[in-house]
C-alpha cells in the first residue's frame, strides 16, 4: 500500500512485527526489534532500539541525524520550493544558512551538529532541490511537510536530504528509488469508552517502513539507522518516524484533536567535509541585500535552571564557577539550577570566568557580572523592534545607546508585495558607528569595552525581533 501526505512529526520511532501488551498486532516480515526488514532488506546494515518482536514505540538511536528546512515567511497552504543553484549566506556547524539566485533565503539545520558546515565560505555555491508546505486545518494545529536534497551540483553527489511528513515512493529529488509502504498496524485499547457504542475505545497505529535500492538495497524501520553505498559514496540514513493513527471508533476521536500522520527520513553524507571541499565561490552572485553572518559572541542556555524558583524581574542571584571547556562555561545558581554560556572565544571564556552575579533584568533581558552592583561583564537581550527602547533599557546598564534604522529592501518570495526591511544597527559610541544587523563590533561605553552582536529579523509587515549580546573584552 502506497500513500501520501504532509503531517506533524511524531516524537518518538517504532518497531514492528508482533503483538504489544494490551494490544493486537499484525504486519510482514517480522523483524528482529528496530533492524531493517522486509524484502530485498539487508538485516546487518541496520540497527535500532531494542524490544523484541513489537509493533511498538522505541527510541530512536542517539546516532542518527535529524535535518530541518525553514523558509522565512511562510504563508499557510502556499508552497515554499527551490530548484537551482544556491549560495551559502552564513554556516555553523548545526546550521547552514542558504539563498537562491531569486534571492529566496532558507536555512538547513543538523543534529547533532557537524563540524564539516564550519567555516565554508561565504558565496560557496550548491545545487538544492526541496519544497515546505505549511497548512492549519484547524487554529490550533500548525503542521509542515518538508522535502529537500542538497548536492554540491545539479548532478552531482547528494549531501544531505530529508523528507518530513509525507510518504512518497520513487523519489526524484534523492535521485535514488525510495519506497514507503505499510510494515504493521497495532490496536490498543484506551481507558475510556465510545459515547456511540459503549465499548472500550481503541486506537489503531499502522506502522510504515522505507526500502531503499542502495548497495545493498536496505529496509528501514522507524527507529533505525543505516549505513550505505550510494554512488560510491557513503550516506548515514534514518527512518525516525513513520505511522498513522486513526480512531476506528469516530466517536473516540477528541473534538480538538487531528489525525496523527508522520513520516521523518534523513540522508547525511558521512565524508561531508571532503564533498564540500573545493566547492566553487561566487560572492558576486550574492544578493546585495543581505544580513551579516556574524554569530553572537556567546549565548545564554538556560534549559537547566528553575525559572519557577526565582521571583518576577528584576531578580538577582549569586553565581559560582561549575565547570568550563573549550567554548563554555557552566554557572551554579544555589537552589536554581544551572546557566552555560557557550559559544565563547578563549578571550571570552577568561572573561566569564571571573562571573559572580546574576540579573534577570526582565522577561529577556540578563546581565552577568563580577560582582553584586560590580561590572557588567555580559549582557543577553531581546524583544519587539516597537519596543527597542525598552531592549536599550537594558543596555543602559553599559551606558550606551542604540538604534535600528531600514538599510535596503529584503523581499522574500513569501513576503508578496508587502516586502520586508534589513537593518542596520547605530551605536552612540562614536560618530557614524554603524553595522548591518548580525554583524559583530566593538563598542566603548562609560562600562568598558565590549564586543557587540544585534540582530533584527525582517519582517513580512510584523513587528521585528531584536536580540541583542555584549561580552566585555577587557
Amino acid at each position: 500500500m502506497k500513500r501520501s501526505f504532509a503531517v506533524v512529526v511524531a516524537l518518538f520511532a517504532v518497531a514492528c512485527g508482533g503483538g504489544l501488551d494490551g494490544a493486537a498486532g499484525s504486519g510482514t516480515g517480522g523483524a528482529t526489534a528496530g533492524a531493517a526488514s522486509g524484502s530485498g532488506g539487508s538485516d546487518a546494515a541496520a540497527s535500532g532500539g531494542s524490544g523484541g518482536d513489537q509493533c511498538a514505540a522505541l527510541a530512536v538511536p542517539s546516532e542518527a541525524h535529524s535535518l530541518s528546512l525553514t523558509f522565512p515567511f511562510e504563508v499557510i497552504a502556499v508552497p515554499t520550493s527551490v530548484d537551482g543553484y544556491v549560495f551559502v549566506e552564513g554556516s555553523a556547524p548545526g546550521e547552514l544558512d542558504l539563498v537562491s539566485e531569486a534571492g529566496q533565503r532558507m536555512a538547513i539545520g543538523i543534529s547533532p551538529p557537524n563540524a564539516a558546515l564550519t567555516g565554508l565560505p561565504i558565496g560557496s555555491r550548491l545545487w538544492f532541490s526541496g519544497y515546505a508546505l505549511a497548512e492549519q486545518p484547524v487554529p490550533w494545529v500548525y503542521r509542515r511537510g518538508v522535502h529537500f536534497a542538497l548536492r554540491t551540483d545539479e548532478r552531482g553527489p547528494l549531501l544531505l536530504a530529508a523528507i518530513e511528513d509525507m510518504l512518497l515512493s520513487g523519489d526524484t529529488l534523492l535521485g535514488i528509488p525510495l519506497d514507503v509502504r505499510s510494515r504493521c498496524t497495532a490496536l490498543s485499547v484506551l481507558d475510556q469508552r465510545s459515547p456511540s457504542t459503549g465499548e472500550l475505545c481503541t486506537i489503531s497505529t499502522e506502522y510504515f517502513e522505507v526500502a531503499i535500492s542502495s548497495d545493498p538495497p536496505v529496509t528501514l524501520a522507524p527507529g533505525s539507522v543505516a549505513t550505505v553505498a550510494i554512488g560510491g559514496d557513503a550516506y548515514d540514513l534514518a527512518l525516525l518516524s513513520g505511522e498513522d493513527k486513526t480512531y476506528p471508533d469516530p466517536s473516540c476521536q477528541p473534538n480538538d484533536s487531528q489525525r496523527a500522520l508522520s513520516l521523518q527520513f534523513t540522508l547525511v553524507a558521512e565524508d561531508l567535509a571532503g564533498l564540500l571541499a573545493n566547492q566553487p565561490v561566487f560572492a558576486e552572485s550574492l544578493p546585495a541585500c543581505r544580513m551579516g553572518t556574524d554569530t553572537p559572541p556567546f549565548q545564554l542556555d538556560s534549559a537547566s535552571l528553575n525559572w519557577s524558583a526565582l521571583s518576577a524581574p528584576p531578580s538577582d542571584s549569586p553565581m559560582s564557577i561549575y565547570g568550563s571547556d573549550a567554548d563554555s562555561v557552566t554557572f551554579a545558581l544555589p537552589n536554581l539550577g544551572m546557566l552555560t554560556a557557550r559559544g565563547l572565544s578563549m578571550q571570552g571564556r577568561a572573561m566569564l570566568e571571573r562571573a559572580r552575579w546574576f540579573s534577570w533584568v526582565a522577561y529577556s533581558q540578563y546581565v552577568i557580572r563580577d560582582g553584586d552592583g560590580g561590572r557588567v561583564l555580559a549582557l543577553e537581550s531581546a524583544g519587539a523592534l516597537s519596543k527597542l527602547s525598552a531592549l536599550a533599557e537594558g543596555v543602559d546598564v553599559l551606558g550606551l545607546q542604540m538604534s535600528a534604522e531600514p538599510r535596503c529592501d529584503w523581499i522574500p518570495a513569501a513576503c508578496s508585495s508587502q516586502g520586508a526591511s534589513l537593518f542596520d544597527v547605530v551605536y552612540a559610541d562614536r560618530p557614524g558607528h554603524r553595522v548591518p544587523s548580525q554583524q559583530r563590533t566593538t563598542v566603548t561605553s562609560a562600562a568598558g569595552s565590549y564586543d557587540a552582536w544585534v540582530g533584527v529579523e525582517p519582517s513580512c509587515g510584523l513587528d521585528p525581533f531584536v536580540s541583542a549580546a555584549f561580552l566585555a573584552t577587557e
